[in-house]
């Protein structure tokens, strides 16, 4: 293959290869941090800790209502991976295909004939658009409208669709 044809190669896998794969990491991370909401649901349990006599004499349950002891181990292994490891690998990804397009695009300038393919490329690349990579999402962002319904206004947990 001549050198514009590896130039193009080059500087395509930066312009899409390696964002589509942030994208995936991106996406992952989202999903991730939409676990946030499931806290309470997957982890409340309630125990009975005693009895108590209420007025009129009945005697009753005393019931404890916690997180348990897993949560907080939960939290800190979802968050770790979530922010350590996909999120770092999803934004390493996207600098190594800006660094990828810019060696290609420094060298092509040097070489008509590569700054012509990587051009051609680049406006395939423009029809379709590049990839979209999502943001890393805070422990703040908004859980999508649509994996939740409040027919009685406590939010009820819709399957995710895959």
């Amino acid at each position: 293959m001549t050198v514009a044809g590896e130039l193009t190669k080059l500087w395509k896998a930066g312009a899409y290869t390696l964002p589509e794969a942030a994208a995936q990491y991106g996406d992952a991370g989202q999903k991730s941090g939409w676990t946030t909401g499931f806290d309470e649901s997957g982890f409340l349990r309630t125990s009975v800790s005693g009895r108590v006599t209420a007025p009129m004499g009945v005697d009753q349950p005393l019931e404890h209502t916690d997180l348990g002891k897993l949560q907080p181990q939960w939290t800190r292994l979802r968050d770790t991976l979530q922010n350590r490891i996909i999120h770092k690998t999803r934004a390493n990804l996207v600098k190594a295909g800006e660094a990828l397009m810019q060696i290609a695009d420094d060298y092509a300038d040097r070489d008509g004939r590569a700054r012509d393919a990587i051009d051609r490329e680049r406006e395939q690349l423009d029809k379709i658009g590049p990839p979209v990579v999502p943001d890393a999402p805070t422990h703040t962002t908004p859980k999508p409208k649509d994996y939740y319904e409040s027919p009685t206004g406590d939010d009820l947990v819709k399957p995710l669709p895959y």
